[in-house]
Order: structure tokens, then sequence, then C-alpha cells
């Protein structure tokens, strides 16, 4: 179900920013632009559809 898949890519999105923030710390690097960014949810893509 479409559900539980959005949840499971929300939970992994979630595990993996705290890994990857450790990783470029190690790196000595900065993280990338847009790293806190998050995907638009169901409703806010129905409402950039509706204005387009």
């Amino acid at each position: 179900n479409f559900d539980q898949l959005d949840k499971e890519i929300s939970e992994t999105r979630q595990d993996l920013k705290p890994k990857l923030r450790q990783l470029r710390d190690l790196e000595n690097k900065d993280n990338p632009k847009g790293f806190h960014l998050n995907p638009l949810t169901k409703e806010e893509m129905r409402a950039v559809e509706q204005m387009l």
C-alpha cells in the first residue's frame, strides 16, 4: 500500500540525514545546499498543480 511506502521512505530519509551529516563532518566538508529541504506533501503538490 502506498501509505506504507511513503512512511518507509520518510523514515529512511530521516535516518539518512544524520549519517550524511556525520560523514560530511568527518570529511571536513560543509553540508550540501538544500540538505535540510523536505519533499512536498501530497497536499502541497496538489496546490502547486492547481496553480499551473
